[in-house]
């Protein structure tokens, strides 16, 4: 009896000596036990789930990715911080100071309605209203043409800006004008561009390059009204048919292209000059081979009947680099 009664008290040592505290300080994985605290929350835009948007504080201790919920968990140090979250392709966006407590979660949640783009190329977005008219666009452009073809900033045209870029196609087949942006060294864009044409008989196109001369582009072919095309950097090219009847001329279309060597996915789309109606959408794309750095930005307007020069338009140009 004596032994029974010793036993027990020895097991009520032990329990007592297990109890939520102290269970707690056993598990290093515990932030009370490590000296941290818990910041938890997730990351909307316009109202949609995003993953892969990184979350992380200043000053700096970790960081964590949202998953396909847009959910993310951050454990750090007890201390005063700063939380950002940043989607590919944006500039961070930024919480209020947020007070981080020893075994403590707190919750910040990010929702913005739209976000700025982490870098825009020189483009002068707004269009070509700061060239002169009847010149060709200065740097950072660079322009190329062969035959009859020529780029002149036109006073006349215009989509919204007071000034868009003429591009005239040559009157011999193979004649070809290309408005060419260098060095732009990333792996991934979003281009949008308003654009027109006065005829269809010619190829009209917004691309890309990698130094190996590698292309993935985007826009009017003339040999079938009704449809767009665009071509990999594998040279494997596709129509897409243009939803409504053909391409209207002399009217302003939205282009949006987005091109990731990272992801090896495209998606190109064609829209109405407002975004409000959609003309052509691709989806994803997936791209082959070895991929290498995008350099080089271009528009080319080629003719491919004789006889015929063909005007083209661009305006409003935006180049957003991953």
């Amino acid at each position: 009896m004596k032994k029974l009664m010793i036993g027990l008290c020895l097991s009520v040592f032990v329990l007592v000596g297990c109890g939520q505290e102290n269970l707690q300080r056993s598990n290093p994985l515990d932030p009370q036990y490590s000296g941290n605290g818990v910041v938890v929350g997730s990351f909307f835009l316009n109202g949609q789930p995003m993953s892969g948007v990184s979350v992380f504080t200043t000053p700096a201790t970790k960081t964590a990715m949202t998953d396909s919920m847009g959910a993310y968990t951050l454990s750090i140090p007890a201390g005063t911080y700063t939380v950002l979250a940043q989607a590919p392709w944006y500039a961070p966006v930024s919480s209020t100071q947020q007070a981080v407590t020893l075994g403590a979660t707190i919750n910040v949640n990010f929702n913005p309605p739209n976000m700025t783009p982490n870098y825009v190329s020189p483009c002068i977005p707004d269009g070509f209203e700061l060239y002169p008219s009847n010149f060709a666009p200065m740097a950072p452009w660079n322009c190329v043409s062969t035959g009859t073809g020529g780029i002149t900033v036109d006073n006349a045209i215009f989509a919204m800006g007071v000034r868009s870029c003429r591009m005239h196609s040559g009157s011999n087949t193979g004649n070809n004008s290309k408005l060419q942006l260098f060095g732009i060294n990333t792996k991934g864009v979003r281009i949008t561009a308003k654009v027109r044409t006065e005829n269809l008989n010619c190829n009209y196109k917004i691309g890309v390059s990698d130094p190996s001369g590698q292309t993935t582009e985007f826009g009017f072919d003339g040999l079938a009204f009704d449809k767009v095309r665009y071509k990999l950097p594998s040279g494997y090219t596709n129509d897409q048919t243009v939803t409504g009847g053909a391409i209207a001329v002399g009217t302003w279309y939205l282009i949006s292209i987005e091109i990731d060597y990272e992801t090896k996915l495209a998606v190109f789309q064609l829209w109405d000059s407002s975004k409000t109606t959609k003309y052509v959408d691709s989806g994803s794309i997936s791209l082959s081979g070895t991929l290498g750095t995008i350099d080089k930005f271009y528009i080319s307007n080629t003719n491919f009947t004789p006889a015929i020069d063909v005007t083209a338009y661009i305006d409003e140009i935006t180049l957003v680099k991953k």
